[in-house]
Order: structure tokens, then C-alpha cells, then sequence
């Protein structure tokens, strides 16, 4: 089981039973690339797949990815209402396309060698309710 709870609230916490992770590529060791033809990470409340390829050199490398997310807003509710606060309600299950691309400019473990890289991706809802 994954238990992400959130640091001085035992309370507020998002729980996956389960966790299925499936992918297919290859790992290109004169170029220190792994191309993946298809990965698939799946729980719960949130889905994702993708295909595409990074680099893993520590020098860094290409990175390009594209695929989709599936998520469930009342699943998902641990995660983010413990920030909003119990009045406001967000419903609806969305599947949204997203990309990442760019250039890693060192190791891919280094947050710093991600500045040159960039993604676009969006989410969505049934319906909100915000009071107090």
C-alpha cells in the first residue's frame, strides 16, 4: 500500500492499495537513452500512460514524452483538500493529454538539469463548489 500522509496530519492522507506498473522500451547504452514504447502506471484514483524517450547520461540529453492522465477529483480529495479547506468540493473524472520536451543539461536525478525542459498538460472538472 502507498500512504503519502501529509507531515503533521495523520488524517489527511491519499492511500493506494494497489499499484500496477507495466512498460515496454529499451535502453540504448552507447547513447545512455531509454526509449519507452509504452509505460503504464495505474492506482485508483489516478492513471497514466506514456511513450516517448530520455536521456539518462549525467551529462544530460533529449528528453521527449507525450501521453495521457486519468484522474478521479473525489478520489484524489486527500491529496489536495487538506490546502483548500472542507467547504470547497471538486468533482469529475478527466482524462487529459500532456507532453514533456527539451534538453536535460546534466544528470536527470539533479532538478537543476531539468530548466531547460518543458511540458504542457491541463485538467478538468464535472463541477466545483466553493462556500463558506
Amino acid at each position: 500500500m502507498i500512504d503519502l500522509t501529509r507531515p503533521g496530519d495523520p488524517n489527511a492522507a491519499w492511500r493506494e492499495p494497489h499499484i500496477a506498473l507495466v512498460a515496454s522500451g529499451k535502453y540504448q547504452t552507447a547513447e545512455e537513452q531509454l526509449q519507452l514504447d509504452k509505460v503504464e502506471i495505474a492506482a485508483n484514483a489516478l492513471r497514466c500512460d506514456a511513450s516517448g524517450a530520455m536521456a539518462l547520461a549525467p551529462h544530460g540529453g533529449n528528453i521527449d514524452l507525450k501521453g495521457t492522465v486519468q484522474y478521479d477529483w473525489a478520489k484524489l480529495a486527500p491529496l489536495w483538500q487538506p490546502y483548500v479547506g472542507p467547504t470547497v468540493q471538486v468533482v469529475g473524472h478527466q482524462t487529459r493529454p500532456f507532453t514533456v520536451h527539451g534538453k536535460l543539461s546534466g544528470d536527470p536525478l539533479n532538478s537543476d538539469s531539468w530548466r531547460q525542459v518543458t511540458g504542457d498538460a491541463a485538467i478538468g472538472w464535472a463541477g466545483m463548489l466553493v462556500h463558506d
